[in-house]
């Protein structure tokens, strides 16, 4: 739901789910990288940024360009 969340531009429904989704799963990276993007649409860069530094840790090679091109 996170994700889709995005989709529609419901960043902050986005991060309320990937929230709770972190909590069931703290090692998935796409969960950071997708709370990344909503942290984004909400203009929020510096949580951007560490949602994507952490989804980076977590081996999201995606996340990795979205850092090194300010991005989505």
């Amino acid at each position: 739901r996170g994700n889709a969340s995005n989709y529609i531009e419901d960043y902050k429904g986005g991060i309320v789910n990937l929230n709770k989704a972190i909590e069931l799963d703290p090692h998935n990276g796409d969960y950071y990288g997708w709370r990344g993007r909503s942290n984004y649409g909400l203009g929020d860069l510096v949580n951007a940024c560490k949602d994507w530094e952490k989804s980076l840790e977590l081996t999201d090679f995606t996340s990795e360009f979205r850092i090194k091109n300010k991005t989505l």
